[in-house]
């Protein structure tokens, strides 16, 4: 683990484990990035005003943030770059029409849903978007595989 200013792949800074992944064919190396930053009342209120145009009520208060009144979920999909891909032009593409709300959860799509999620916000960010005014929900309890079902899971299981 070490700390670096820049993701080279999606330019976000943070903390970066490289990891390294059984898969079905091969070893495969991944690049965790851990955005800095949160959603916040000043940064939420920031956004809404974003959409004055928007309709009557798009935009409700919820424990001090200003919450859009429909979000972007990751649930579903399969795990690969197309759909990561997918993803993550979805997330942006919802931020920037007026849905600042984006669910999750690191057992969704092996943990690939967190990390289009990731790359988009970082893109958002460069877009003039700023992190305080995204809220992400995820929830914890469940571990899942990283990015893709192992060829051999006890073989997996031992490594953790």
């Amino acid at each position: 683990m070490h700390l670096n200013p820049a993701c080279e792949r999606c330019g976000a800074a943070g903390i970066v484990l490289r990891l390294q992944t059984l898969t079905r064919s091969h070893v495969l190396e991944r690049v965790l990035v851990s955005l800095r930053g949160q959603a916040t009342v000043e940064g939420t209120a920031r956004y809404r005003k974003r959409f004055e145009n928007a309709a009557e009520n798009h935009f409700r208060q919820s424990q001090n943030l200003w919450l859009s009144s429909i979000g972007v979920g990751t649930y579903l999909g399969n795990a690969d770059e197309a759909t990561d891909q997918l993803y993550h032009d979805a997330i942006a593409r919802a931020v920037e029409l007026g849905a600042n709300v984006i669910d999750t959860a690191a057992n969704y799509r092996f943990q690939r849903s967190e990390r289009s999620i990731g790359t988009a916000l970082s893109e958002l960010g460069r877009r003039g978007f700023g992190r305080d005014e995204i809220v992400v929900c995820t929830k914890g309890g469940y571990l899942p595989f990283d990015g893709a079902v192992p060829v051999d899971v006890r073989a997996y299981i031992g490594m953790r």
